[in-house]
């Protein structure tokens, strides 16, 4: 079998939890005669590093070849950079037998959008995602902003991401149980798959030095640390002699607080730090994590939330008494009063209580629950066992697999409120793609326009001008347009603006599919054969987008996002050149009454709240003119907030069910308008603009994280900017 993995993190150089996956679950496969490829970002090689040993071929890709830097933000960029490297990768050598990706910030995103949207190579592509830890579950429990841009975009991300995959695994009841509360994983099947671990060091001697309590993991909230030293301060306040080592990198940002870990730690337990009580080792080297674990008599891990942690199994692989939370996948590894104990932060007593247990072990006992704990993990954890469950799995899913899906799987799916008679084609022309392209005083530029789309792959359409009342020079222009092109339909009204332009147009569509193109706009020659590809594989996808290229008088991109609620009612997340089903459409139509702009976007949000959702194509496909007398370009602040006001109010109800997300958008990111696009930190990218946030996530943001000084002064940057 061909099998590759994708990941942020892979050893040497990353030792976390996800790369310790990967490398287990690389060597597991590998031992069984797979072939396994692991791709993972690495930003200091201008060109792929490749290394291969015992059939494990390791990809270390150069993240910046599509260049998407200068318009996306860090990690949505990251997640088209893998597409495009297995894209690329899939053109030299085939598709792999399974694709299997991480959750983690979503970085399958990209990637699913072209499977489902059937691009070459990728539309037969089996995708497996392994839930290991979302970025959004963990920053819940961090206190983090998490509708704050760009990490509401990275949740939203990762949601997609686990319901768009083939198949989805995880090693724990737990997490999808606390998944359930932010993403439709009941919505769909999840297999349960335990992490594999393999040990090539003795058996342990289950040695110990007594009192020695020890906390492994990062002083994040996740991890449960600050509430592990409030135990304890309670415990020394009524005179518990015990000290407590914490070992784990302190110099991190507590969001909460807006400072540093450890700062904070000093602020308040500083009394106990000087009495010798409370003591940090910060991040150790790995061997002298091993010293510590190696001397410990109770390992304490309090997590707030947690998977499967591999500090649990590496904890009781060593024999160790193993004192764990149920709040976390590991309360279905640790056996109660058998290879450990477990506690409830719901109940603090219970805390003390097993605590005191664990204290009151004799020598023999802890030598025992080493015992099965070690045991535990050498026979229900080795390679062979998990590597039977993951190929039972996967090959059940193979087995069962059918034809594709022809609900596309919206985040958020809006309820269906059209009747199907309004849906029905109602005599127009099955399969031909009506373009109309509304036009009013823009000379020949029209020719252009109507030039780029007959060059469109898709030839089965019809074209439609319709003239706005333009002057006269601009009727000599359509002259020449219907005399070059005689196929070309004409239509001339009284000036009444764009939208009603756009609706008159419709009504002498005779296509099935309609699509609107401003006389001055271009498309490349795939969009509209990409675009009604979409429109004819799924029954819910109503409308078709794309990113914009500008050219003329700017020559950057615009990214387009999926329109779902609560965001496309925040900020515009569509161009105006969309590809419709003509019934869809027909049920709403353009606006007539907003003649300043924006009708676009209420027509969007009017479509998606009767539950006829669009699609973005994740390519530049549109080509928009960048003139300085432009319409949208005439829109004051003034008539911006108008706008706004008119949709929301016309649209309440729909606007009420997503209230209290709509609240929490306004209050993280400021108003919707001032916003680009949601991958990108808006407090930033006025001053410094996406391509330098997006190097100095990928190089200097490294060094700083390091550094306690420098978090510091960077902190204070921060502070000033927001």
């Amino acid at each position: 079998m061909k099998y590759w993995l994708l990941t942020t993190e892979f050893p040497p150089f990353y030792g976390g939890g996800i790369g310790t996956y990967c490398n287990f679950t690389a060597q597991m496969l590998a031992a069984k005669g797979h072939h396994v490829t692991v791709f993972v970002p690495e930003w200091n090689t201008p060109t792929d590093l490749i290394s291969e040993t015992d059939n494990i071929r390791v990809i270390r890709f150069a993240p910046n070849r599509t260049k998407t830097q200068d318009f996306m933000g860090y990690i949505a960029m990251l997640s088209y950079e893998f597409a495009h490297v297995v894209g690329e990768y899939m053109k030299k050598e085939s598709r792999p037998d399974i694709l299997e990706t991480q959750d983690y910030q979503g970085i399958g995103y990209y990637l699913h959008m072209y499977k489902l949207f059937g691009y070459e190579n990728f539309k037969d592509l089996t995708v497996v995602t392994s839930i290991h830890a979302t970025a959004l579950s963990y920053m819940k429990v961090n206190k983090e902003p998490v509708f704050k841009l760009p990490g509401f975009w990275m949740g939203e991300m990762e949601k997609f991401a686990v319901l768009a995959s083939d198949l989805v695994i995880t090693p724990s009841n737990y997490i999808v149980d606390r998944l359930a509360e932010d993403f439709r994983v009941r919505d769909r099947e999840v297999n349960l798959v335990r992490y594999p671990i393999k040990s090539n060091a003795p058996k342990p001697d289950f040695s110990f030095e007594r009192n020695n309590i020890v906390f492994f993991g990062k002083m994040v909230y996740t991890k449960g640390g600050f509430h592990l030293i409030e135990y304890f301060k309670n415990l020394w306040d009524q005179g518990f002699t015990h000290s407590l080592k914490m070992i784990g990198e302190t110099n991190l940002h507590l969001h909460l607080e807006d400072m540093n870990a450890m700062d904070y730690i000093n602020s308040k337990y500083k009394k106990y730090i000087d009495e010798g009580l409370l003591i940090f080792t910060g991040k150790l080297q790995l061997a002298e994590a091993q010293k510590h674990l190696k001397k410990a008599h109770i390992v304490i891990i309090p997590s707030l939330i947690d998977n499967f942690p591999y500090t649990v199994m590496e904890t009781m692989l060593e024999g160790k008494v193993v004192l764990a939370s149920r709040q976390g996948g590991h309360s279905e590894l640790v056996e109660d009063g058998e290879t450990g104990f477990l506690f409830d932060h719901t109940e603090p007593q219970t805390f003390f209580t097993q605590l005191q247990k664990a204290l009151a072990l004799t020598d023999e006992e802890i030598s025992l629950f080493g015992k099965k704990a070690y045991e535990k993990i050498i026979n229900d954890f080795n390679f062979a066992t998990i590597y039977e469950q993951k190929m039972q799995v996967i090959e059940r899913y193979l087995q069962k697999k059918t034809a594709s899906n022809r609900t596309f799987p919206y985040i958020r799916p809006v309820p269906l409120t059209v009747k199907a008679e309004e849906l029905a084609l109602n005599g127009s022309k099955k399969e031909l793609l009506s373009v109309v392209i509304p036009y009013y005083n823009l000379g020949d530029l029209v020719i252009e326009t109507v030039e780029s789309v007959l060059k469109s792959t898709y030839n089965n359409l019809e074209i439609l001008v319709v003239d706005d009342g333009s002057n006269a020079e601009s009727q000599k222009s359509l002259a020449t347009l219907k005399a070059k092109y005689p196929d070309v339909i004409v239509l001339h009204k009284k000036n009444s603006g764009l939208s009603d332009s756009r609706n008159y147009g419709a009504k002498h569509a005779t296509g099935e599919y309609l699509a609107f193109l401003d006389a001055d706009d271009l498309i490349n020659p795939d969009y509209y054969e990409k675009a009604v590809r979409v429109l004819q594989q799924y029954d819910n996808v109503h409308f078709v987008g794309c990113w914009s290229k500008y050219f003329e008088n700017n020559d950057g991109y615009w990214l387009s996002v999926t329109p779902e609620p609560p965001f496309i009612l925040f900020h515009n997340t569509m161009h105006c050149a969309l590809i419709y089903k003509k019934a869809s459409y027909l049920t709403t139509g353009n606006d007539a009454s907003m003649k300043q702009g924006l009708e676009d976007w209420e027509c969007i949000v009017h479509l998606t709240s009767k539950g006829l959702g669009g699609v973005s194509l994740p390519e530049a496909l549109f080509q928009y003119r960048v003139r300085t007398n432009s319409m949208i370009r005439k829109l004051t602040k003034a008539k911006f907030l108008d706008l706004y006001s008119y949709v929301a109010n016309k649209h309440q109800r729909f606007y009420a069910n997503y209230a209290s997300d709509l609240v929490n958008l306004l209050n993280s990111n400021g108003p919707g308008l001032y916003l680009d696009n949601p991958t990108i930190d808006k407090a930033t990218h006025g001053i410094t603009g996406p391509v330098i946030i997006n190097k100095f996530n990928s190089r200097l943001k490294n060094i700083v994280s390091k550094n306690y000084y420098l978090k510091k002064i960077a902190l204070k940057v921060k502070r000033l900017i927001e």
